[in-house]
């Protein structure tokens, strides 16, 4: 019927809602696909409780991270040169 392979590996299941009872889930009747409490979906990490904490934590260390960089490659302290890093390297996290 499909010819599209599932890959069991990468497959999880999130319950939403609270009141969701937790069954377990199966692929042809042999392999248990596991429950996840937060699932990565283009590039947004959300959780069974449908909140994004961990998706913003994750956004905000990278950028961090990156202004870090930014400090530590350029010598100068100038702010329009730090300006456009900082729009360059920095606004485009996600």
């Amino acid at each position: 019927m499909w010819q599209l392979q599932a890959i069991l590996s990468k497959t999880s299941v999130v319950h939403l809602n609270a009141n969701n009872p937790h069954v377990s889930y199966s692929f042809n009747n042999a392999i248990i696909i596991v429950c996840a409490e937060s699932i990565r979906d283009l590039s947004v990490i959300v959780d069974s409780g449908l909140m994004f904490n961990a998706h913003v934590y994750n956004v905000v260390s990278k950028a961090y991270a990156r202004i870090a960089m930014i400090l530590r490659g350029f010598s100068t302290r100038n702010a329009s040169l730090l300006c456009c890093a900082y729009i360059t390297y920095v606004r485009p996290i996600h």
